[in-house]
Formats: C-alpha cells, sequence, structure tokens
C-alpha cells in the first residue's frame, strides 16, 4: 500500500493561496506574529512546480474542496524553434465552505519549470507547506489558550486509505515513495525548531547541537523564525553555535547565501550575552579556525541610528565578558604589541584587528587605552644625544635666517630607539609637537640627520601630513630662499 506525507493544520486555507500567484495573507507588515514565516505569496505555488518535476502529485484539502496537481503537455512556437512545456492543472473535488459542489479541471498559467533554477530540493516544498501550515495554525489560535502558537500542526506519515479530507482543517499529502520524502520526514525537527526545540525560536545564538543534516558536518546552521533557511557550506569552517535569525531578509527562494549569514550573525553577536560572547572571545585561544572568528567589524560595532540605551547595555555585557574570560586580559590584533602588554603585566588575547576596534568601542580593555603611544609602536624614546641637539639647532638656525619660522618656538628634541614598519626604518616623526629622531641617525653630523631634523621641522611648521603639496611648496619655498641669501652674501 502506498504512503503519503501528510501536513495538516487547523483552520480552512483558500484555494487561491494554493493557485494563485501573489495571493497570501500573511505579509509581515499586516501580522505582528513573531513566528509567522510567510510573506511572498508565491511558495505553495512553487512548492507543487517542485513535486510536479519529481513526478511527485499532490493532493491538497482545503476542508472537503479537494485540489489534485497534475501537468499537460502543451507546445510553444519560439524564434528558435518549436518547444515544448508541461502546464499546471488542478482537478477541483468536493464542496466548498458553503456546501456547493465543486467538480472541473482548471489550467494554471504556470509550467512545473516555474522556479526551476532557485527551488531545485524536495525539502524546500515540504518546508514551504509545513510553513504554511504553521502560518495558519498561528492565524487560527490567535485568540485561543494553547501552548504553542502553532499547536494543531500535525505532519506524519500515512497509508493511501488516509487521504480524505478533514472538515475545518487543511491537508497537504504527498507521495512518500522517494527517499527524500523520507529523510525529511526523519529530520523534521532539524527543519523546524517548533517541533524539537520551541523555546530556540525566541533565542538568537543557540547552543551548538546536532542540527546538521549531514552529521559528520559542523558548520553553522541558520534558522528564521525557527525555519532552516541556511546549512553553511560543508568546505567551511566548523562554527560555534548556530544562529535563530528572525530579521534575515530572504529572497522568494526561502535562502540566503553564507555572507548575509555571517554578516547577521556577526550582528547577533555584539549584542550577546556576556556568557556568549565570553565563548566567543576565549574560542580565539583554542587553535580552532571557528566561522565566528571571521565575523566584520563592521557588523560588531554600534551602527548608525541605534538606541543609545541599547548600546550603553552592549558596552557592559562585551566588558562582563572579558571578566569571565580571565583577570587582566587585553584583545591585542596578532601584529600588535602583544609582548609588551605580557610585560606590563597584563595577559594579551591575540584576536582579529576587527574585533579589537569593536572592543575599543565598548569600552572594553585594548592596546590603544593602556599603552603609550611608544609602547603601541614598539618604541621607547629618551633624552636627544648632544649630536641631535646640534642638528635641531643648525637647522633651525638656517631656517629661522630666510624668515621661515613663522614666528614659532623652536621645537623640543627626542631620540627613540628603532623600529621596524613594514620593512622600513622610521628615521624620525613629529607627535605633540615633539621631534623625534631614530637613535641610528643620533650621533654624529650626517647629511641625513639634519635632512630628518629638516622634514620633521617642515611639518611642525606648515602642519602638512607626508607627500602633500603643501610639504612640497614649502620644501622648495626654503631651498629658494637660502639660494637667494648665499647668492646676496656672494655679491
Amino acid at each position: 500500500m502506498a504512503t503519503y506525507l501528510k501536513i495538516e493544520n487547523p483552520g480552512v486555507c483558500s484555494v487561491e493561496g494554493f493557485i494563485l500567484l501573489g495571493a497570501t495573507s500573511k505579509r509581515l507588515a499586516d501580522n505582528d506574529s513573531p513566528y509567522t514565516v510567510g510573506q511572498f505569496g508565491s511558495g505553495s505555488k512553487h512548492a507543487v512546480n517542485v513535486l510536479l518535476r519529481a513526478k511527485l502529485f499532490p493532493v491538497v484539502f482545503c476542508g472537503n474542496h479537494k485540489l489534485e496537481f497534475g501537468t499537460k503537455p502543451g507546445k510553444m512556437k519560439a524564434l528558435e524553434g518549436e518547444t515544448g512545456y508541461n502546464r499546471v492543472v488542478v482537478k477541483h473535488g468536493g464542496t466548498d465552505e458553503d456546501g456547493t459542489n465543486v467538480t472541473y479541471t482548471e489550467e494554471l498559467s504556470q509550467t512545473d519549470e516555474y522556479g526551476a533554477i532557485d527551488w531545485n530540493c524536495l525539502g524546500m516544498a515540504f518546508r514551504e507547506f509545513v510553513s504554511n501550515a504553521i502560518d495558519a495554525a498561528i492565524a487560527v489560535n490567535r485568540q485561543s489558550n494553547v501552548k504553542h502558537p502553532w499547536d494543531g500542526v500535525k505532519i506524519e506519515l500515512v497509508p493511501e486509505e488516509k487521504v480524505r479530507a478533514k472538515r475545518g482543517w487543511t491537508r497537504v499529502f504527498v507521495p512518500a515513495d522517494s527517499e527524500e520524502v523520507i529523510r525529511f520526514f526523519a529530520n523534521l525537527g532539524k527543519w523546524f525548531l517548533h517541533f524539537s526545540e520551541p523555546e530556540s525560536i525566541t533565542q538568537t545564538i543557540l547552543t551548538k547541537k546536532s542540527r546538521n543534516l549531514d552529521p559528520n558536518c559542523h558548520t553553522a546552521v541558520i534558522y528564521r523564525r525557527g525555519v532552516r533557511v541556511r546549512e553553511i557550506e560543508q568546505y567551511s569552517s566548523e562554527s560555534l553555535f548556530d544562529y535563530c535569525l528572525n530579521d534575515l531578509r530572504v529572497d522568494e527562494s526561502r535562502n540566503v547565501d553564507d555572507y548575509q549569514c555571517r554578516n547577521a550573525a556577526a550582528r547577533a553577536m555584539a549584542k550577546a550575552s556576556p556568557e556568549v560572547l565570553a565563548t566567543w572571545i576565549r574560542s580565539f585561544r583554542s587553535g580552532t579556525p571557528y566561522w565566528e572568528h571571521q565575523f566584520g567589524g563592521y557588523e560588531l560595532k554600534p551602527g548608525w541610528g541605534e538606541n543609545p540605551d541599547d548600546i550603553a547595555a552592549r558596552k557592559v555585557n562585551w566588558n562582563k565578558a572579558l571578566e569571565l574570560v580571565g583577570d587582566s586580559v587585553v584583545l591585542a590584533a596578532k601584529d600588535g604589541p602583544v609582548q609588551t602588554l605580557a610585560r606590563k603585566g597584563y595577559d594579551p588575547l591575540e584576536v582579529p584587528e576587527t574585533v579589537v576596534r569593536a572592543a575599543e568601542e565598548y569600552g572594553c580593555p585594548t592596546p590603544s587605552k593602556i599603552l603609550s603611544a611608544d609602547e603601541l609602536d614598539g618604541r621607547e624614546s629618551f633624552d636627544p644625544t648632544s649630536d641631535a641637539i646640534a642638528a635641531l639647532d643648525w637647522v633651525w638656525e638656517q631656517v629661522v635666517l630666510v624668515g621661515m619660522g613663522d614666528g614659532k618656538a623652536k621645537p623640543p628634541i627626542r631620540c627613540y630607539r628603532k623600529v621596524m614598519n613594514g620593512g622600513t626604518v622610521v628615521r624620525g616623526f613629529l607627535r605633540d609637537g615633539v621631534v623625534y629622531i631614530n637613535e641610528d641617525l643620533a650621533t654624529g653630523t650626517s647629511v641625513e640627520l639634519r635632512q630628518t631634523v629638516l622634514e620633521e621641522l617642515a611639518h611642525y611648521l606648515t602642519g602638512s601630513k607626508d607627500e602633500t603639496r603643501d610639504l612640497q611648496d614649502w620644501a622648495f619655498k626654503l631651498a629658494v630662499k637660502m639660494a637667494m641669501a648665499r647668492t646676496e652674501q656672494c655679491v
């Protein structure tokens, strides 16, 4: 005897919902339930087509009104020549809600290939029918005292003799003579949290469980309003958590790509509890490249227009999370001043730069909040050598002699021990009105020492950065004035 997958819900859904593209009563804009799934008005039509392409002919009962779906071959003349198609037809039977007999066959304005590119597996069809059943039950139970808003929805395997109507209910029957149908039924709780862990639907970040369809895969499983919409590709890293992202934007095939999932999951992580954040932060020490380690800084930081109270709560959570991770923990980039932090008695935890920047936004201990500018750059400054002072005095005198000092006082000078930056030696820099000279140049009377002092004085007097037109103009003007002064002396 043949077996069917039965999907039923209380309430009689409209016939148009199964045959008319765009017809729906579940636009999210018109429904404030956090559990309602539908919004497009095309899903059940696509689901029927998926089944027809697989030669599985569904039977639907809207109360006592029976819909038997099938196809009718046809041909179309095209510029490339004649082409065939299978037009979707539906045989109406039984009675309407008012008791009127209905017996006719209707040809729909679509073929069974409609949606074939995106709707490409049977699981998508079953997901749609079950989602519709959940939405319908929510509407029926709105004023009822039930444990869950979707109570009454039932999915089970039944023999062919039980393929029949039930007054006041909607039933969808699909032939279960395919391994994929049986597999969907066996994994129903992985497709819908409603039937396995309903308490998780209102949670955002879920403790990792066996939600992957392949038990050997441990990538992130993404739900939207309790309905499975994505399993991150198997070649990706394993995840720390699964996610129920109820406001995730999906396309008309009810799918979403890995990139969107990662961005939405990162935004969820930014708002997570201290315990979840601590698990995530602590995982960077594990040596395992978890999927969550790819979260970007933009999504982790507060967004434009966010509620100040929400951001304040987030700051509390992030700092509490670091306390849970350990005493004196400081988040630092892998190429940051990790050794300097350790020498000063802190516990540096190496994370991506994006995480460090987000942590700074939330007032967490990071190198920029703990270390001085010299320590951040790995520099150690000290009193200038006599040769460095003499070089500053000589260069400053030349500048003032040609009237290029702009009435400013001569800046102080200090020396520092060298630092490698991108493979090049930093010879000098200006910070807070002080000229700093690399100790490798600070002994003797070399041209390079005086050239470096001159460059930093140029920054000091012009306020311009390297490689700017203003700095270039100042240097050319100085050269011309010094040459003119020398010429006048010779004359």
